[in-house]
């Protein structure tokens, strides 16, 4: 049996994990935290099904996981600029709200149980360095994300004020 090393139990590396366990490999995954999502603690974030055509939870069972987590589908919201209200519906969820974290309940933790259940090896508070891992899911390198913000939102900053301004003068 091939053994597969992955780097990272964040989201990505934790559904490579599973998968690669289903298909007969024999998985370790390295996180130099002592659990999974420990950036987080039980912080709610939103996964939107807008920007695309599939659904997040029917993404995720289309990724082979069958992970059971707590999250909630929103089919309602409400905009403002503070003088004006807006309110948006939809037939199908416009996003889900989750948790994050180690906890119950928590998507990281459900992920990590899938796992388990998977004969997933964990190895917390370790790291390996790159050339040791087939996969690195540790999230992104920190200057070229930073560079790539930066300069994504000074051209949103400038195309929003260019709107508004064009929009009062108008």
């Amino acid at each position: 049996m091939k053994k597969i090393k992955i780097l990272g139990a964040g989201l990505s590396g934790l559904v490579a994990a599973i998968n690669l366990s289903k298909a007969g490999y024999d998985v370790d995954v390295y996180e130099k935290n002592e659990d999974v999502g420990m950036r987080f603690h039980g912080d709610i974030h939103s996964w939107e099904n807008w920007s695309g055509n599939k659904n997040f939870l029917k993404e995720l069972k289309e990724m082979n996981i069958n992970s059971k987590f707590y999250c909630v589908p929103l089919f309602k919201v409400i905009v403002t600029n503070c003088s004006k209200t807006k309110e948006i519906k939809s037939n199908q969820p416009m996003f889900y709200l989750g948790k994050r974290g180690p906890s119950l309940g928590a998507i990281d933790h459900s992920l990590k149980m899938e796992a388990l259940g998977s004969n997933v090896k964990f190895h917390f508070r370790k790291t390996l360095p790159l050339n040791e891992v087939n996969i690195v899911a540790t999230g992104s390198i920190e200057n070229e994300v930073t560079g790539f913000v930066k300069e994504f939102f000074s051209k949103q900053i400038q195309r929003t004020t260019w709107q508004s301004l064009h929009s009062t003068t108008s």
